[in-house]
This record gives C-alpha cells, sequence and structure tokens, in this order.
C-alpha cells in the first residue's frame, strides 16, 4: 500500500488504525507470518512510520475541518507517536479537544519539537 491509495481510503471513509493495521499485515504476509504468531512488537516501528507519513501527507494537503481532521483526532488519540501529533496539531488549530491534545503532546515529546503547535 502506498501513500496515495491510503490517502484515497481515508477520503472514502476509512480510518487510519485500519489502514496501520492493513499495512502490518502485508508487512506480516511479505515474510510469511500470520498475526498469531507475530507479536505486538512485530513491525510496530515499520507500521507507526507508514502511518506518520500519511498523517503528514493528508493534513498537508486537506483544509481544516475536513474528515481528514477527524481520522489525524481519532489516530492521535491512540497512539503516542510524534509525526501523527505535529501533523494535527501544527496544521489543525481549531476543533474540539486541541487542547487536552496540545497538553498530551507537549508532556510527550521535548519543547523543541513543540514549540510551533500554536496555543489556542
Amino acid at each position: 500500500m502506498d501513500l496515495a491509495d491510503a490517502s484515497k481510503r481515508v477520503l472514502l471513509g476509512e480510518s487510519i488504525a485500519s489502514l496501520a493495521a492493513a499495512y502490518r499485515q502485508s508487512l506480516l504476509d511479505s515474510v510469511g507470518l500470520t498475526a498469531e504468531e507475530a507479536t505486538p512488537d512485530t513491525f510496530r516501528k515499520e507500521t507507526l512510520r507508514f502511518a506518520g507519513k500519511l498523517c503528514r501527507h493528508l493534513a498537508e494537503r486537506m483544509p481544516a475541518g475536513s474528515q481528514i481532521e477527524a481520522a489525524l483526532i481519532d489516530w492521535v488519540s491512540m497512539v503516542d507517536d510524534y509525526e501523527a501529533f505535529d501533523a494535527l496539531l501544527a496544521n489543525y488549530r481549531d476543533f474540539d479537544g486541541r487542547a487536552a491534545l496540545l497538553r498530551r503532546g507537549k508532556a510527550l515529546f521535548p519543547r523543541a519539537l513543540t514549540a510551533h503547535w500554536e496555543e489556542e
């Protein structure tokens, strides 16, 4: 799965979580592992890296108030990944729950990485 395909699927309503799961499964398939044979950490970094790139790709191309914003909010609520937080908080400034996600992001990541996230 590439970013263009994944982006189209998010625009059609698929969640970033389901795309991340499908991406991970494709990695497992590529090495002949089933989900039952793998541990939760198997391909975790690679999956988060893909999802982070997807988040950045989407955020840089879609306006505020779009379904992309909602998809990013849902994903960020499930992960502690800088790319996802940065894609959301650097590109979308006015959504319900932003203050809480901003506090969480600033607690998770060093100040130098979050200084460009504007306060409400």
